[in-house]
């Protein structure tokens, strides 16, 4: 049996396949002081801070200035780059313009590096990128800052010191990207994902994989292509993360794949789940 449902923002599908959902929600604490913010017309370095909303996070550029980052905070920059120098301005620039000039700059290998991460084990961490605003691209400014956020519920959660240091005190396993499941099929909800702490075995699904799809090119190829795929990826985490659970057909295992949206906007991945319980009960050795 399979569920297909249309998502938002990056663009997201869900296929049903499995049992329970879960995302995270933290606040992250402590780390070292910095130094007192520069000034918001200063170009962007590694290491700033930024205190914005989720809504601002989706903008091509942020309003909000700098912040110390010894208080609380929502973004942190971890990388700098520079856009092509034939890209026009990225509010009448193309989709794949916009998408080859964000993956130059901002990678996964990128933020996990910045945050001390050792494996690739998906996280609630995820990279923002902005680019100048209108005046200063302008008057010639290029750069494409590559932000790290922290998903809480539908949300962005706020830590203090740097997200390295928060990593460092709570440990990566603090941050694992759970959501809960949700009506009758209790399934992850791909329209509305919730980012949650990894509590509740019974009513969450965790996310295990993020992993590309395998295709390319400008042109959205199907939901039925994709399907295809990302059952081949995800289905296998049903055994890796079995638990004990032995209905195949119902539950343990379930995946989002990109809408037509999200393929436009640059998402070729697909995210594999499984339920919480599942995970947590799996054998070792």
């Amino acid at each position: 049996m399979r569920l297909l449902s249309p998502g938002i923002g990056s663009g997201s599908v869900r296929a049903m396949a499995a049992g329970t959902s879960l995302l995270i929600s933290v606040t992250l604490v402590g780390g070292l002081l910095l130094a007192p913010p520069a000034s918001a017309n200063d170009a962007p370095a590694v290491g700033t801070c930024f205190n914005y909303s989720a809504k601002e996070a989706k903008e091509f550029s942020t309003t909000s200035g700098p912040v110390d980052c010894a208080g609380p905070h929502t973004a942190e920059v971890f990388a700098v780059g520079t856009a092509p120098a034939s890209m026009p301005d990225p509010r009448s620039a193309k989709p794949a313009q916009i998408i080859a000039a964000t993956k130059s700059s901002c990678t996964e290998a990128g933020l996990k590096a910045y945050l001390g991460l050792a494996d690739d084990f998906p996280t609630r961490f995820q990279f923002k990128a902005h680019f100048p605003s209108a005046e200063q691209w302008a008057a010639g400014q290029r750069w494409v800052r590559c932000d790290v956020v922290l998903r809480d519920q539908l949300a962005l959660g706020t830590w203090a010191g740097t997200a390295a240091a928060a990593v460092q005190a709570q440990g990566a396993t603090a941050f694992r990207f759970c959501t809960p499941s949700v009506g009758m099929l209790e399934a992850p909800d791909a329209t509305k994902t919730r980012a949650q702490n990894c509590t509740d075995p019974k009513k969450q699904w965790i996310l295990v994989a993020t992993q590309s799809l395998g295709l390319s090119g400008a042109k959205f190829p199907g939901l039925t292509r994709m399907q295809k795929k990302a059952t081949a990826i995800c289905k296998k985490y049903r055994n890796v993360y079995h638990g004990g659970l032995k209905d195949d057909f119902t539950r343990g295992w379930y995946y989002f794949i990109p809408t037509s949206v999200g393929w436009n906007a640059g998402d070729r991945e697909v995210k594999c789940w499984v339920p919480l319980v599942q995970f947590q009960n799996t054998p070792t050795g």
